[in-house]
């Protein structure tokens, strides 16, 4: 998206969405309406939340529920002011924050081949020229999930990789990549504790014949909050998070896909989009 003359000549919001995505027949009126009332703002991003083709396979819709369960309890927990990333599944830009852009790099989206996450990178760049930008929870993205697991680590790969390869380029954190890098670096901390901690109560109650009431209180309060993060999924759903297991198996995946991005960041090859 590049021109000669200023996007705000001609128009006030430019609206970008993935070709896989369905915007709620609201997201529009809403986001104009915290847009115009907030000229500070920069852009508005949606909230997405997943939906399966209609001819999945049970086993394409189990990978899928645990992606629904994702985008549900990050939709539940994400900062609503300066957010990490304005989704390149549904955003609302303002012109006048694109032409900030343009006159900075003469585009706005920043298409080199090895940047694999501009909507993360345009999201910065926009911050750097002052603008804020912000979610709201009723304006929804119902973008298409993976129906495979190697779909699902590939694309999960391409994200954290991507961060972390943008925030490399960056250098130093600074105030807009703090939180990203703070996030990264408690990912790889809390990970491997969370397992460590399961094998640990494990071996304790295998060799005392019990596990000790604390760990199953803990264990109870994280099922609790696991399950009240996706309540719109409904009660089915509720019971599946607060079990805990079938989470914790599909947190060893996002551990393979986390740990292998950031390695291939520092020390595999370039990568680009395919």
């Amino acid at each position: 998206l590049t021109t000669d003359r200023a996007l705000a000549d001609d128009t006030s919001f430019v609206l970008t969405m993935d070709a896989d995505t369905e915007l709620h027949p609201q997201f529009l009126e809403l986001a104009l309406t915290i847009l115009e009332r907030s000229p500070e703002l920069g852009g508005l991003s949606a909230t997405c939340l997943g939906r399966l083709p209609p001819d999945t396979s049970r086993w394409g819709r189990i990978v899928g529920w645990f992606q629904r369960a994702e985008y549900c309890r990050y939709s539940y927990t994400r900062v609503r002011t300066n957010i990490h990333t304005m989704s390149g599944a549904g955003a609302l830009y303002r012109a006048e924050a694109l032409d900030d852009l343009i006159a900075h790099r003469d585009v706005v989206f920043d298409e080199r081949h090895s940047n694999l996450v501009e909507d993360y990178e345009t999201t910065l760049a926009l911050r750097d020229a002052g603008w804020q930008c912000t979610t709201n929870a009723h304006c929804i993205a119902y973008t298409q999930l993976e129906t495979t697991v190697r779909g699902l680590v590939r694309q999960r790969q391409r994200w954290v990789r991507g961060t972390v390869d943008e925030l490399r380029r960056r250098g130093r954190p600074d105030r807009h990549t703090w939180s990203s890098v703070a996030q990264i670096a408690l990912g790889a901390i809390a990970l491997p504790w969370v397992y460590a901690w399961i094998v640990y109560a494990l071996i304790v109650g295998f060799t005392q014949g019990a596990i000790a009431p604390v760990w199953l209180a803990f264990s109870g309060v994280i099922g609790l909050w696991q399950a009240w993060t996706i309540r719109p999924l409904g009660r089915r759903s509720m019971v599946v998070a607060a079990l805990l297991i079938p989470e914790l198996l599909y947190g060893l995946v996002r551990s393979y896909w986390f740990f292998t991005a950031i390695g291939r960041s520092f020390i595999g090859r370039s990568q680009s989009w395919e």
